[in-house]
């Protein structure tokens, strides 16, 4: 008989929030200051607390709202490549 093992999803934004700061304090000087910017940066990723966001409210209603998160985007000129 086989046994079935349950199938977990899990995506890398949620690996790091689970271990990146362990990991940081661990080996901060060997790592890029470019590559820890941009795991911040991920992590930041539409995360209110640590980005920012913007509340749009209904004029006529001001009690309700929704939270729209702020995204982090490259903005690259037309000429530019990535």
């Amino acid at each position: 008989m086989i046994e079935q093992v349950p199938s977990y999803h899990f995506t890398i934004k949620q690996i790091f929030e689970e271990h990146w700061e362990n990991y940081l304090s661990r080996h901060k000087d060997s790592l890029r200051q470019d590559v820890i910017w941009t795991i911040e940066k991920m992590l930041s990723c539409r995360n209110p607390e640590r980005l920012g966001y913007h509340k749009v409210t209904c004029p006529k209603h001001s009690d309700q709202y929704i939270i729209v998160p702020l995204v982090l985007v490259k903005l690259v000129s037309a000429s530019s490549s990535w």
